[in-house]
């Protein structure tokens, strides 16, 4: 069982929990609780230094009514430049992988975070990304909060694809579809805008002679076919492999 569908199972899991579920139901919430555990920590994996071990899935901070155990480690503070400043703080540990994605639910779908249990259960994951901002859960990258919760929802939806495209199946009804539209050269779309995130330059949604040299440089390194159109593989790369040209 590869690393994004234990997770996806252990988000099922923890949120059919917290949730008081019936057993074998598939809650639609958890595809955003998996694409946050993603998006905060590699579902567990991307701690380094005394979180490694960790179990924190979200990247919880310890808090002042935190009774468990804690690690001291480094997390940034956004700037009104776009810069951020880093800050050494403490954060919640837990004694197993389970315990770290229920506690994750929990803090996701608390009494005063309803608007976002509400959102994930409609599959609007720019609503999740907005009102985990609003009621504290993230501080974000960017100069203003549009950015801050854009950056956070771009980061969100691809933590989901790629859960899904680890599973090898679509999103449920109500979920980001699995993947953009195929683009190439001469396009003009939010897909190609979505493209060029991706691939780390100027994301002005305009598919020109650029963007189709990193497309193709891209596919040689990835070893693709090299032909400039970015279909369903190229994509599926693109959100899989944390490229960065």
């Amino acid at each position: 069982m590869t690393h994004y569908t234990t997770a996806y199972e252990l988000a099922c899991a923890a949120t059919s929990k917290q949730l008081g579920y019936v057993a074998d139901f598939i809650p639609i919430e958890a595809y955003q609780v998996a694409g946050v555990g993603v998006l905060e920590s590699d579902c567990g994996r991307g701690w380094h230094g005394a979180g490694k071990g960790s179990n924190n899935i979200g990247a919880i901070q310890a808090g002042s009514s935190w009774t468990g155990d804690t690690f001291q480690y480094t997390d940034t503070s956004p700037n009104p430049d776009g810069s951020s400043t880093p800050y050494v703080t403490r954060f919640r540990a837990y004694p197993t992988l389970a315990a770290g994605w229920e506690d994750l639910v929990r803090v996701m779908f608390s009494a005063r975070r309803r608007s976002v249990l509400i959102a994930a259960r409609m599959g609007d994951t720019y609503s999740v990304s907005q009102y985990l901002r609003k009621t504290g859960y993230y501080e974000g990258f960017g100069p203003t909060i549009e950015d801050r919760v854009r950056n956070h929802y771009l980061a969100l939806r691809r933590g989901i694809w790629v859960v899904a495209f680890d599973r090898s199946e679509e999103l449920p009804e109500g979920t980001p579809k699995g993947m953009p539209d195929t683009v190439r050269r001469g396009d003009r779309s939010p897909a190609v805008r979505t493209l060029q995130s991706e691939m780390r330059i100027a994301a002005d949604g305009i598919f020109g002679p650029i963007t189709e040299r990193y497309v193709r440089g891209y596919q040689d390194a990835q070893e693709l076919y090299v032909d400039g159109v970015v279909g369903p593989l190229t994509w599926r790369a693109l959100f899989t492999d944390g490229y960065v040209p």
